[in-house]
């Protein structure tokens, strides 16, 4: 039986159980929490990601970690201290760097985090190896966007390799229209052959219906590769192959009409995977993201 509205109710969504916070840390002293998650947690976490600890071969201190569902039972971290070679590391996952002066609980997170590190109470007790922690990473060798998504489904879910989880528009957005797009810089000129489309599973409203299919090499200027082409209203994975291959930087599928969507006031768009095809076969989710919990 599902955990009470819970994310189990809910599996095609990205989610946690909750959080649970070591209040007594000293980590806090400038950030003041209880044990849970309270209004000051909302936007830190909103669009979160963390860090699956479990195949560590020894458990760090974390102040901050995320209730798996029972059905995985990972060990997502959101923050968390160890002893690295000589030096002492603390991992944050949460935005502490951008907008500080628009977000005060993220200016004030990192300033009880930063006066927690420069004292000397940070004093982790696991000792990890490097090449454990550098396992827990992967290089940022491309960036993906869109030009609207929901919070809760944001554009880094339609290339996370997992087909129950989606990229969506914002659909509590005023005059939400198509079209929308989704976009995927590849960090480097690449000689693109075609595309992998995977709709929404759970049900057809916002699968793409209508599309183009863009290119650029300076994420300015594009080009429509692939005209007005469209897609059956199915959950069945796609795959493009262009007339001709095109060597580009940045691969934009723009969402012209989307199903049962038609007569909405709001229209959306929906993507649970979104993967060129470049000519070094090179999987593009190789090239991926920092493998969080949020993400998978």
């Amino acid at each position: 039986i599902p955990v009470f509205w819970s994310p189990l109710h809910f599996p095609n969504q990205p989610g946690t159980l909750g959080a649970t916070i070591d209040a007594d840390h000293p980590l806090w002293s400038k950030f003041p929490t209880g044990t849970h998650t309270n209004w000051q947690w909302w936007e830190l976490l909103a669009e979160s990601y963390a860090i699956d600890l479990a195949a560590l071969s020894t458990r760090p201190t974390m102040p901050l970690r995320f209730i798996d569902k029972y059905n995985r039972n990972a060990l997502p971290a959101g923050l968390f201290e160890a002893r690295v070679g000589n030096g002492k590391l603390l991992v944050c996952t949460l935005n502490v760097t951008e907008q500080l002066d628009q977000r005060l609980a993220a200016r004030q997170l990192r300033r009880s985090i930063l006066t927690y590190m420069a004292s000397d109470q940070f004093q982790p007790t696991a000792s990890i190896a490097a090449g454990e922690i550098q396992q827990l990473f992967r290089a940022v060798r491309f960036v993906v966007k869109a030009d609207s998504a929901h919070p809760s489904y944001r554009a880094e879910l339609a290339v996370d390799g997992d087909p129950a989880t989606f990229w969506h528009t914002d659909w509590t957005a005023a005059g939400q229209k198509l079209p929308a797009w989704l976009q995927i810089d590849l960090k480097q000129p690449q000689v693109i052959t075609g595309l992998k489309y995977t709709p929404r599973a759970d049900m057809n409203r916002g699968r793409v219906a209508r599309y183009t299919i863009e290119v650029s090499m300076d994420g300015r200027d594009f080009i429509a590769w692939q005209k007005d082409a469209t897609f059956p209203d199915n959950a069945l994975p796609q795959t493009v192959t262009f007339d001709k291959p095109v060597r580009a930087r940045f691969v934009r599928m723009v969402v012209r009409r989307s199903y049962n969507d038609e007569m909405s006031a709001r229209q959306n768009a929906a993507v649970a995977e979104f993967e060129p095809i470049v000519e070094t076969a090179t999987d593009v989710r190789d090239l991926g993201i920092v493998p969080g919990f949020n993400d998978r």
